[in-house]
């Protein structure tokens, strides 16, 4: 069984990984397609739509995978369907509610004719439900001996169908903009998800469907609410200065910036490897009580990922100019100085090491939350404050002080825990 965990393990960490790369790669590829100011827009839509899918989701998808297990455990056939029934409905009033909002807005638009900004507005808002229950699916299979085959449709299949579609979509036509690459993200969204809920029907003990649904009592929706207070503002460090760039500035700033922060990508890149290895070397070290085991794992994490995000840092110093031409095209070029911002604050953080997933494995999650809030709204504030005057320098100035921040307030917290 040991052995079995242990592959799953590392086939999971392969596929994050590969995820990650593919995601990198397909982002590159879209900002071939579109161009500055068309890839502007749907990277402002595209940040929109992830902000909106964690509210949907209400923690759904980490809530599903702890109470599949626990319930499993106890053979309670019956609260499993509940709970799964339960989930579904919530994204799906959560999501009616945002996207409803959404449509509203644009019916009360004055324009005759939908510009192409709120063409793929309107897509965005009917990708919002689909997406949010894609996760859930996806979610759920990780609760079942099907770990790897979550992980595989969400982070491999998703973008590798976008990519199919878009290389069948420009071989037809020439006219490709956000609107049609958001329909393609839609589309292979519902392929994704659909498949997932397929597999899952046939992953679980059939006694779950036969069962009458029994749906779980209130404390169900505080749980909810704590997981979503502590992805959101996780994934709003990462949305909110494209949103925020797109409220102030030209659609062509946004494609720029968006660009430039995908290249600087790959400063955080073996870090995050390094924390997918030694994420179950420090939880064990934890539960054995190994501090000085788990400062070595945690040292060795810190240093690697740090030496690796200098290095990218120096590679853009030298030739950041012609990657960005290489590889994003000519227009792309004024995005260095956003690159070389972001990876400073990538190398900064990097070097305080992983402490997000060491107060994880030290179950100190909600301490963890507090602080995460606190930079949420510091960099929101930054960004409000800069944006406006020096644009994208601005939000990767706010983005890379936050970076800083973030090591700088769970490092106290860490050593108060006796985790460092």
């Amino acid at each position: 069984m040991l052995r079995n965990l242990t592959s799953r393990g590392f086939r999971s960490a392969i596929v994050q990984m590969s995820g990650q790369i593919i995601n990198v790669l397909l982002g590159i590829f879209i900002v071939k397609l579109l161009g500055p100011v068309e890839f502007g827009i749907y990277a402002f839509f595209y940040a929109l739509l992830k902000i909106g899918m964690v509210v949907a989701e209400f923690g759904m998808p980490v809530l599903i995978i702890r109470e599949i297990v626990r319930l499993r455990e106890a053979k309670d056939w019956a609260q499993i369907k509940g709970f799964i029934v339960q989930a579904i409905l919530t994204i799906l009033v959560i999501s009616a509610v945002l996207s409803g909002s959404g449509f509203v807005y644009l019916l009360l638009s004055d324009a005759e004719t939908l510009s192409l900004a709120q063409r793929t507005m309107m897509v965005m808002l009917a990708t919002l439900p689909a997406i949010a229950l894609m996760r859930l699916v996806c979610s759920a299979l990780r609760s079942t001996e099907r770990i790897v085959t979550g992980l595989f449709l969400e982070l491999l299949m998703l973008p590798l169908l976008v990519v199919i579609g878009a290389l069948i979509w420009t071989n037809l036509t020439d006219d490709i903009n956000p609107v049609a690459v958001m329909t393609l993200q839609l589309i292979a969204i519902i392929a994704v998800g659909t498949a997932g809920w397929a597999i899952l029907y046939r992953s679980l003990p059939s006694e779950i469907w036969k069962a009458r649904a029994q749906m779980l009592g209130a404390p169900w929706l505080k749980s909810g609410m704590a997981f979503l207070l502590a992805g959101g503002a996780s994934l709003l460090n990462t949305q909110i200065d494209v949103v925020i760039l797109g409220l102030f500035r030209a659609p062509a700033e946004v494609g720029i910036y968006r660009a430039a922060a995908q290249a600087a990508f790959l400063a955080f890149f073996l870090a995050q490897v390094m924390y997918v290895v030694t994420i179950p070397k420090m939880a064990s070290s934890i539960e054995r009580d190994e501090p000085n085991e788990l400062n070595s794992v945690f040292s060795k994490a810190r240093w690697t990922g740090t030496a690796g995000a200098a290095l990218v840092l120096l590679i853009y110093l030298a030739f950041g100019h012609s990657i960005l031409r290489i590889v994003f095209g000519s227009e792309f070029v004024i995005g260095w100085s956003v690159l070389i911002i972001l990876c400073v604050g990538a190398v900064l953080k990097t070097a305080a090491g992983p402490l997000e997933a060491l107060l994880s494995m030290g179950k100190q999650e909600h301490k963890m939350s507090q602080v995460l809030w606190l930079t949420v709204a510091l960099n929101i504030i930054l960004n409000i404050v800069l944006i406006p005057f020096f644009g994208v320098a601005g939000a990767a100035s706010s983005t890379a002080v936050t970076a800083l921040l973030i090591p700088l307030l769970l490092t106290p917290v860490a050593r108060r825990t006796k985790l460092l």
